[in-house]
């Protein structure tokens, strides 16, 4: 799953002005362990994170950039999680929700 962390300068930057911008009016913005928190919850193991856009929004090219793993620094970020026990906890109503799970509820 990718995404823009919320506490990155980047995510910083597009909450602070989301109510003015179109696009990200409706957007939601979280952080890595609140998305590494629900992952968990979901039944998945802990994701491993990789994350990129070391720069300023200003200064964002198309040319590629680097990637480090872990998480603390990039603006956006890349979580891995795998799903090793199928059976494992459900999430809540509400929450977000796996594919294995949905599956499973259509099943007679």
């Amino acid at each position: 799953m990718g995404f823009i962390d919320r506490d990155s300068p980047l995510g910083r930057l597009y909450t602070a002005g989301k109510d003015r911008d179109q696009f990200y009016r409706q957007a939601r913005f979280y952080s890595v362990e609140e998305v590494g928190s629900q992952i968990e919850k979901a039944g998945f193991d802990k994701p491993v994170a990789s994350r990129t856009i070391f720069c300023s929004s200003d200064s964002i090219t198309f040319q590629e950039q680097p990637i480090k793993s872990g998480h603390g620094e990039g603006s956006f970020v890349v979580l891995k999680a795998t799903k090793t026990n199928i059976n494992a906890a459900k999430p809540l109503a509400g929450e977000m929700r796996s594919g294995t799970d949905v599956l499973e509820r259509r099943r007679p």
